[in-house]
């Protein structure tokens, strides 16, 4: 038995009235808040959709949470940018015509 073998539960988990046994190596907790998300999605859409199939209730769920998590996702990563811009450290302004490495008169005593 590998060790990946020894962390694989089974969970029992209900979704739209289905009783489902997941194998995994997450924690309960962690599956049950993802089944009570799933099952919450394709309540939701059977109210209307009340004579929908199950399984287009499950794969608009599907959808549905798929768009939140690319939302987030996007969301995230435009604050990680605006975070990174705002901690970067300002390059000064150089007037025009100075080349970066000319010394300036602030520059002169620091050496000192």
């Amino acid at each position: 038995m590998s060790q990946l073998d020894r962390n694989i539960r089974r969970i029992p988990v209900t979704i739209y009235n289905r009783d489902y046994l997941i194998r995994t190596d997450e924690t309960v907790e962690h599956v049950n808040r993802l089944a009570g998300i799933l099952d919450r999605k394709m309540r939701q859409i059977s109210m209307g959709n009340p004579n929908a199939p199950e399984i287009r209730l499950a794969v608009l769920a599907a959808l549905t949470v798929l768009d939140e998590h690319t939302r987030l996702e996007e969301e995230y990563k435009g604050l990680l940018e605006t975070l990174d811009k705002a901690t970067e450290p300002e390059k000064p302004v150089l007037p025009e015509g100075m080349d970066p490495g000319q010394q300036t008169l602030d520059d002169y005593g620091k050496d000192e």
